[in-house]
């Protein structure tokens, strides 16, 4: 009979894929663990660019789609906006 990985040790296991899944430059350093509110770290962390910021900070998606649809931002954009700040987000809520 083989042997029977822990679900710790999976769990250990993925966590770490998941990590080296996260590009190098849109690694942070996560704040303090005594630190509650993470809000700011979005625009503090310096991942996000200005043009980054103003989109992923704009509450509504039909300003979003005017912006998309009038070629001021492009869908890769935002894509790629909205995947940097959830992958930050990401990585404040998983920490070790």
């Amino acid at each position: 009979m083989a042997s029977r990985k822990r679900w710790q040790d999976i769990a250990r296991e993925r966590k770490l894929k998941q990590e080296n899944s996260i590009p190098q430059e849109w690694r942070i350093n996560p704040p303090p663990t005594e630190v509650q509110n993470v809000m700011d770290v979005p625009r503090t962390c310096g991942r996000l660019n200005e043009h980054e910021l103003v989109i992923t900070e704009e509450r509504d998606v039909e300003v979003i789609l005017k912006h998309i649809s009038s070629r001021k931002w492009t869908s890769l954009d935002v894509t790629t906006a909205f995947l940097k700040r959830a992958i930050i987000a990401h990585q404040l809520v998983s920490v070790s």
